[in-house]
C-alpha cells in the first residue's frame, strides 16, 4: 500500500468516526452555492434518528458544522436561495410553512440564525 492510499483511508476511516460522533452517519442530499464567494452550504440527512444537519464550506474544508435535528425538507430534497442583500443569503430546503432554513451572512462570514432556535445566532465561521 502507498503513502496517499494509506492517508486516503485514514482521513475515511476519520470522517466515519466524526460522523458517528453526531448520533449516526448521513449522507450530503443537497449542495447550494453562495453567489460571489466560495462558500458552499451542505445539508445532511437523514440521519437514523430523522435529524438533518448542514455544513459551510469553503470547498477546501468545513468552516462550520449545524445541527438542524428533525427538520422540514421537501422530498426529492433541493434548495431555494434567497439573496437578502448586502451579502445576506437565506437557504430554505422546502417551500412549505415550518420549512428547514439556513441564513448565512457572506460578508461577516456568520451563519445568523438557522432553524434550530437553540442554536446561537452570529455564529462566525
Amino acid at each position: 500500500m502507498q503513502a496517499p492510499e494509506i492517508i486516503m483511508r485514514l482521513a475515511c476511516c476519520l470522517c466515519a468516526v466524526l460522523m458517528g460522533c453526531r448520533g449516526g452517519t448521513s449522507d450530503p442530499i443537497t449542495q447550494t452555492e453562495i453567489p460571489r464567494t466560495d462558500f458552499v452550504v451542505t445539508l445532511y440527512g437523514a440521519d437514523s434518528k430523522g435529524h438533518y444537519h448542514y455544513s459551510v464550506s469553503d470547498r477546501s474544508s468545513v468552516l462550520i458544522d449545524r445541527f438542524l435535528g428533525p427538520a422540514q425538507v421537501s422530498s426529492p430534497p433541493r434548495a431555494d436561495l434567497i439573496d437578502e442583500g448586502s451579502g445576506r443569503y437565506r437557504i430554505r430546503w422546502s417551500s412549505d410553512d415550518g420549512a428547514a432554513y439556513t441564513v448565512i451572512d457572506s460578508k461577516r462570514r456568520s451563519v445568523v440564525e438557522d432553524t434550530n432556535q437553540a442554536s446561537p445566532a452570529n455564529q462566525p465561521f
